[in-house]
């Protein structure tokens, strides 16, 4: 080669590699032109296609949760999704071992499964498949271009996808960080609706019914609970109450609790004892029927006739709440049965009291007594106990105020980790 030939074929290389650097740039222009994984996804296979002459390609992501690589497939108007195992075909081969692959007929290649060509009917023939690298050098997704126009993949078609893949694996990273960040900020926003429709579901405020003093809370654990407790007045001066908790937590316990909800509100009222136990077992029945076999819920129902003070009241696995009588240690309501959901018939045992002046009922679930401090010493019952014979003389709102207070005295920092729901009736 003479001294001219020699200077335009260097001339030619610098020209090659101004182009290389040139479409590079304007490669990572397109590429940060969206925060859309889907159409980002579009524009680096576009890229790709276009630099290196290639008829036709996929790009594959890896999901290392799944240990599989997927792409998105266009075709015609819909868009299909393609799956491979991790080492399995020739992408999924690249995505577990970094080597390139580039071949001129693919369909002798062992490896070639076709799953492109069967969505697609493309017909591959040459194929250039190779990794796509992040900063760190972990593999994140895989280039796979087929059929170069007038020719084969050369050195220069892996030199560009090596670069490109340099910006592309930043701007997807990018796409997916923002795709989190809307998905998470979504699913806040859900998350607070439910919270108001489920604190819309508890009553708004308590009875206020001459002679009685009522009070009650519920705090979540978290922006859903499985708490719920509820005042219901009936004809005659009754009065339908409960207390329950929901196994579990988040909105699957938010939907149980507001079917229970709206078969407490549904059911008639007969004002004899026999009848509170029949409406625990229909109760019991649609529970059973509206939930998984994992699920169950702990209930204390009662109904109170506020004119004599007789209480008839179902304790179906749940926490038995204290009752007081006046100057007399308190005694714990346990007749019953058990939680609900567990078996589709079952009868329940129906207790009895009676409500004088000066007595008072404190109902709760055991978010109460199981909150944990740092040493991961519980509330408990003792301290619970103690404290309502300290305090059982003040109003039913500063009691539950205070023991709310004991309580995060207790956790001393710690988060709640259970729901904490209580409720008090005085008889004044």
């Amino acid at each position: 080669m003479n001294t001219f030939q020699s200077k335009n074929a260097e001339s030619k290389l610098v020209r090659q590699r101004v182009e290389y650097l040139h479409s590079l740039i304007e490669a990572s222009k397109a590429i940060n032109s969206t925060l859309d994984l889907d159409e980002l996804l579009e524009i680096i296979l576009r890229i790709a296609l276009e630099n290196t002459n290639a008829g036709a390609g996929t790009i594959y992501l890896v999901d290392r949760e799944k240990g599989e690589v997927w792409s998105r497939i266009s075709d015609k108007d819909e868009r299909n999704e393609i799956r491979l195992p991790i080492g399995q075909g020739i992408a999924g081969f690249v995505a577990k071992t970094g080597e390139i692959v580039n071949i001129e007929n693919a369909m002798e290649h062992p490896r070639f499964t076709g799953n492109f060509d069967k969505l697609t009917g493309f017909h591959t023939k040459s194929m250039l498949c190779m990794p796509m690298r992040n900063e760190d050098e972990q593999i994140i997704g895989v280039f796979q271009i087929m059929n170069k126009r007038g020719g084969v993949f050369g050195e220069e078609d892996e030199e560009f996808l090596s670069g490109l893949s340099i910006h592309a694996t930043l701007a997807i990273r990018q796409a997916a960080l923002h795709k989190e960040s809307l998905e998470k900020r979504a699913l806040e926003h859900e998350m607070n609706v439910a919270r108001e429709i489920q604190e819309n579901l508890l009553p708004q405020h308590v009875p206020e019914i001459q002679n009685y003093d009522f009070a009650a809370i519920n705090l979540p654990a978290k922006a859903i609970g499985g708490d719920y407790y509820d005042y219901i007045m009936l004809p005659e001066n009754h009065l339908r109450f409960c207390i329950a908790d929901v196994c579990g937590k988040g909105i699957p316990a938010a939907l149980i609790m507001a079917t229970l909800r709206t078969t407490m509100h549904f059911q008639k009222a007969e004002f004899d004892a026999a009848s509170v136990g029949r409406l625990v077992s229909r109760i019991n029945r649609v529970m059973f029927e509206s939930m998984p076999l994992s699920r169950f819920v702990t209930l204390f129902y009662g109904e109170l006739d506020l004119n004599s003070g007789n209480l008839f009241y179902v304790n179906a696995g749940h926490n038995p709440p204290y009752f007081y009588h006046v100057d007399e240690n308190p005694q714990q309501l346990h007749v019953g049965g058990m939680a609900l959901g567990l078996l589709k018939e079952t009868e329940f045992q129906v207790g009895h009291v009676q409500m004088k002046a000066g007595d008072l009922l404190f109902l709760y679930t055991d978010g109460v007594t199981e909150a944990m401090n740092s040493s991961l010493d519980e509330y408990g019952d003792e301290r619970l106990s103690l404290f309502l014979k300290e305090n059982r003389n003040s109003k039913a709102e500063d009691l539950i105020n205070n023991i709310v207070a004991d309580v995060s005295a207790h956790l001393d920092g710690m988060q709640q980790n259970d729901d904490l729901t209580m409720a008090v009736i005085k008889r004044l």
